[in-house]
């Protein structure tokens, strides 16, 4: 019995000792097709994935170089209304500077005026100025008298 035992006792040591024998080619056979699909292949897939991703960017770069030209198109449309508000604003402020300098001199004639017209004030209200004063009407009525002879005549 001992011997029966034994003997089934190798055999299915035998038979585990194949299996694992087995196992361990199934296993060595793996990793040797795992080895050398990662080694081909691992850099084409890395290659790939850097391809998709600089494809990205590159889509990415476009569209902010459009919003960039866009925005530099807009920029030189405002330049342009800029300027012309610019021109427009120094015509304006020109005009302005020649009213000013009207309203200026207009002041000071009139200043010179209101002077003359004190001088001349006082000059009528002196007793001088009272006789020049008599003397020039009666130079005028003196004047309307010889036009209406005329316009008799």
């Amino acid at each position: 019995m001992n011997t029966g035992l034994m003997n089934a006792l190798m055999d299915m040591l035998l038979v585990l000792g194949i299996a694992v024998v087995f196992a361990l080619i199934i296993l060595f056979v793996f990793l040797a097709y795992w080895l050398v699909w990662t080694g081909l292949y691992a850099p084409i897939n890395k290659k790939l994935k850097y391809d998709e991703k600089v494809k990205e960017l590159n889509k990415e770069f476009n569209k902010i170089n459009a919003e960039f030209a866009d925005l530099m198109k807009f920029t030189d449309e405002q330049k342009e209304v800029y300027e012309k508000y610019v021109l427009k604003k120094n015509e304006v402020q020109s005009e302005i500077n020649k009213l000013e300098n009207e309203i200026q001199r207009k002041q000071v004639v009139a200043e010179s005026y209101d002077k003359d017209f004190k001088h001349f004030k006082l000059f009528i209200d002196s007793p001088e100025g009272l006789k020049w004063l008599m003397k020039v009407k009666k130079e005028e009525a003196a004047e309307k008298k010889a036009s209406e002879n005329k316009s008799k005549k």
